[in-house]
């Protein structure tokens, strides 16, 4: 997978893509891809550790159905565990220096309005007859990265 060389900052237009290649390197068209980028900061914030796939594929599965709700792992029944402060309103600049608006400036802020922790998500790409897949979208205004 082709990811940005540079950041992207929040706000921005972003381009991944990639390719599919079957167990010989040879790359397989018309695959059915899955794509998503899920804002790091709140699955930190959830406790999430990423899981190895690895593991998950290889080991025995036994045939049975569970049920059950995430809603638990979502918010801590504990207040004080709770992180409830804001994480700002306004676009930074990636760790660059923060420009000092004069007076009469104020316009030139931008405020962020797009709040989804989900910065992607692309459930049906297919790929071309090179194997190749490409998503664009734009970043939400949360970004800190992503996983």
């Amino acid at each position: 997978m082709d990811t940005p060389s540079e950041s992207v900052l929040p706000g921005a237009d972003t381009t991944l893509q990639g390719v599919v290649l079957d167990n010989q390197g040879k790359p397989v068209s018309n695959a059915e891809v899955l794509l998503y980028a899920e804002d790091e900061g709140t699955l930190a914030v959830m406790g999430y550790q990423t899981p190895s796939p690895l593991h998950f594929f290889h080991s025995p599965i036994a045939l049975t159905l569970k049920t059950g709700t995430a809603l638990g792992e979502l918010l801590d029944d504990n207040p004080d565990h709770r992180y409830m402060a804001n994480k700002g309103f306004t676009i930074g600049g990636g760790g660059a220096p923060v420009p000092v608006l004069a007076m009469g400036d104020e316009d030139e802020v931008q405020n962020r309005t797009n709040f989804d922790p989900c910065a992607a998500w692309f459930p049906t790409l297919t790929t071309d007859a090179s194997g190749k897949f490409v998503a664009n979208f734009s970043v939400p205004d949360t970004l800190t990265s992503t996983e």
